[in-house]
């Protein structure tokens, strides 16, 4: 088994202070630190955790399938957010390390240890929602940032189309300038393109873009035109001078007359033409996948007959709704959608309230049963040291009692080498508890942090169903109320209750 590494940054070297290489330095030093030698890297450069899911990663990937097979005794990485910034991914690869009893070992100061036990997954999955949630903060601002920039008429992100340039690809342009500038030869390919789609006939835009590359007209960088190109052309309102933008689920509008190549007249002539030699399939309603996952399934009761609730349509004038219902009590139902949000909603209030709360008895929990150990190592290695002491100092005696000059035998360098081992163990088991002392502090800040979210929108069904399953005792329904018992994920006996009135 070996010792790897891990190492990941988002963006450009240039443009992010936590790169690959500074990483490595820290990773390297650790490993010195450690006495261990990296037998493997594995590495994703410019790669977003948020973005790309871990087996999209090409070094992640790689890591992954030495872990399962067994290979890997030691992980390296500079810190948890370089592994995932998702929950769920990241408690995934927590569940494979934990799986192969890899230690991991991370590199940043800031950074506690990984342990495997029930207390410290709930740590581990709090460490992940904060992490994801920095991430969420910072594409929020990102995202902010870009509907100013729209709602000014600027570009907020994405390509340049064709016909267009940046202004700094030409350093003798004005550097107040901060919008696009049209390239001329572009601009009369564009304004010749949608001419000839006004004055030609042809069954289908496959055709116009054959007619269109035997006219010899150039896509950019003199490239033949193919059929995504060509329909991006003719669609893009920028042409007419107007700027679309959508961000947040938010379409921004702005007109730009400078950016204008072609008339408003003949831009929405050829949408006409279009939409006729354009054929577009739309997916029927009876095609799409009819399958509902059931998230509280075998957790919803009926308040009268205390019977399981299935989940199954209902009909009710004329229309199809997904319910719980109960098999014997008709009138005792509640709207899938409406009862799932709801309960996630309370059970994340319920989550959010433990950390707050018990915060303190959790961390420790942890702190207790890690340190322990290593306490009852020490106490172990101290009484090694004794004997080693006792020897040594006999072996000392005896030549001196008998005059002779002491001699570094074989079984004596033995002894003294297991004597440094021992007391070099020793500190770093001394120096593993102070760490931990130090470091479990700062979690207490992470109270004051906004609201965690242990069920997530973005979940798998699965991954949802299962924390469900950990947190919900039960879910009573009556006609009147939901009653919600929600199971303590720490303490076993205790319970938390919440009504919640139908509506």
């Amino acid at each position: 088994m070996k010792t790897v590494a891990y190492y990941r940054n988002s963006i450009s070297k240039e443009k992010q202070k936590l790169s690959i290489e500074m990483q490595m330095q820290h990773v390297h030093e650790v490993a010195a630190k450690n006495r261990l030698l990296i037998d493997d890297e594995f590495m994703d450069r410019e790669t977003s955790a948020r973005k790309k899911k871990m087996e999209e990663r090409k070094g992640m990937a790689q890591l992954i399938e030495e872990i399962k097979k067994g290979r890997v005794k030691n992980l390296i990485v500079y810190s948890r957010c370089r592994l995932a910034r998702n929950v769920q991914q990241y408690m995934s690869l927590y569940d494979l390390l934990r799986q192969h009893k890899v230690n991991v070992i991370f590199a940043a100061d800031f950074e506690f240890p990984m342990m495997y036990t029930a207390e410290a997954e709930l740590i581990e999955r709090i460490v992940a929602a904060m992490n994801q949630e920095d991430a969420e903060k910072l594409v929020q601002k990102l995202q902010d940032s870009k509907v100013t920039v729209a709602r000014e008429g600027k570009h907020a992100g994405g390509r340049i189309p064709f016909g267009y340039r940046s202004p700094r690809e030409d350093l003798e342009e004005d550097k107040e300038e901060s919008d696009w500038i049209l390239v001329e030869e572009e601009v009369k390919t564009i304004q010749n393109v949608y001419d000839l789609f006004l004055q030609k006939d042809f069954s289908s835009l496959t055709k116009f873009v054959e007619i269109v590359n035997e006219l010899g007209l150039r896509f950019k960088d003199n490239k033949e035109w193919n059929y995504s190109n060509m329909q991006n052309v003719l669609t893009n309102p920028i042409y007419k001078g107007k700027r679309i933008s959508h961000i947040k689920g938010e379409e921004i509008e702005k007109d730009v007359p400078h950016l204008k190549i072609v008339d408003e007249t003949v831009w929405e002539n050829v949408q006409k033409k279009m939409s006729k030699v354009v054929k577009r399939r739309k997916k029927s309603k009876e095609n799409q996948n009819e399958n509902h996952v059931f998230l509280l399934k075998e957790l919803v009761y009926c308040d009268e007959c205390n019977q399981v609730m299935h989940g199954k349509p209902h009909q009710l004038k004329g229309k199809t709704f997904l319910v719980y219902k109960c098999k014997k009590h008709s009138k005792v139902r509640a709207s899938k959608d409406w009862l799932e949000n709801t309960v996630i909603e309370h059970a994340n209030e319920f989550f959010n309230q433990i950390i707050h709360t018990q915060f303190a008895e959790v961390i420790e929990k942890i702190y207790k049963g890690e340190t322990k150990g290593y306490i009852e190592a020490i106490k172990q290695i101290d009484r090694e040291l004794k004997q080693l002491e006792e020897s040594m100092v006999q072996r000392v005696e005896h030549a001196l009692a008998k005059e002779e000059e002491l001699q570094l035998n074989k079984s004596m360098l033995q002894m003294l080498k297991k004597y440094e081992q021992s007391l070099f163990v020793k500190s770093e088991l001394e120096s593993r508890i102070f760490e931990m002392n130090e470091k479990f502090k700062t979690i207490h800040d992470w109270k004051q942090e906004s609201s965690l979210k242990m069920i997530d929108p973005d979940m798998e069904d699965d991954q949802k169903i299962e924390l469900l399953q950990d947190i919900i005792s039960r879910v009573r329904v009556s006609k009147e109320k939901i009653e919600i018992i929600f199971r303590h994920p720490l303490f076993t006996g205790l319970e938390g209750r919440e009504e919640i009135g139908l509506i």
